[in-house]
């Protein structure tokens, strides 16, 4: 049962290693910071499946997709909404993240703290950063961080979720809605 799954966690990696190469901008990826190892070995396992059970080989193959499937689940995925298990929805998760996005971009303040459930736990008071410039509120590089971060599609957890390398924290709260709760990045 074990074998089932390495494919997937090897690939997951391997394809995680090449997407932040691209979006880092990184025109040269070294081979030696692939798991070549995993690689291999999930090779081998898969070989050794395929030469001893056929019909467990035949389990491993991916079972295609129509695109009207994939298209539900836009621009979240499949496994986004696996691990949501109905607990939350995934594309609102996302469209938070835009929100944030838009406002950080317009560099309105107002509409950034309006997405602040009373205050925040880390970061300035509502009040002070209202009548802040956003230039003074927050440092030269965190307008460029936000905006490069895709929003995420995951929902609640301990600790929320992060946009721009960590200079905005939120979290989906008991009333069924988004909150950023920390800015920690901005002046106080």
């Amino acid at each position: 049962m074990l074998k089932k799954h390495i494919i997937p966690a090897g690939l997951v990696v391997c394809i995680g290693i090449f997407i932040f190469a691209v979006q880092s901008g990184l025109e040269q990826t070294k081979t030696s910071s692939l798991p070549l190892n995993l690689v291999s070995q999930t090779y081998n396992e898969v070989a050794n499946i395929v030469e001893t059970d056929p019909q467990a080989a035949s389990q491993l193959a991916p079972t295609p997709s129509e695109p009207e499937d994939d298209a539900k689940y836009l621009p979240c995925t499949k496994a986004d909404f696996d691990r949501a298990d109905g607990r939350y929805d995934p594309i609102e998760a996302y469209e938070f993240g835009l929100k944030i996005q838009a406002a950080v971009e317009a560099e309105d303040i107002e509409a950034l703290f309006d997405l602040v459930n009373i205050e925040l736990r880390y970061g300035p008071r509502k009040a002070f950063a209202k009548k802040t410039p956003f230039n003074e509120l927050f440092g030269s590089d965190f307008k460029d961080k936000v905006l490069k971060d895709p929003p995420s599609c995951f929902g609640p957890s301990d600790s929320g979720s992060i946009m721009g390398n960590g200079r905005i924290w939120y979290n989906l709260y008991s009333d069924g809605s988004y909150y950023i709760f920390a800015i920690p990045s901005a002046q106080q």
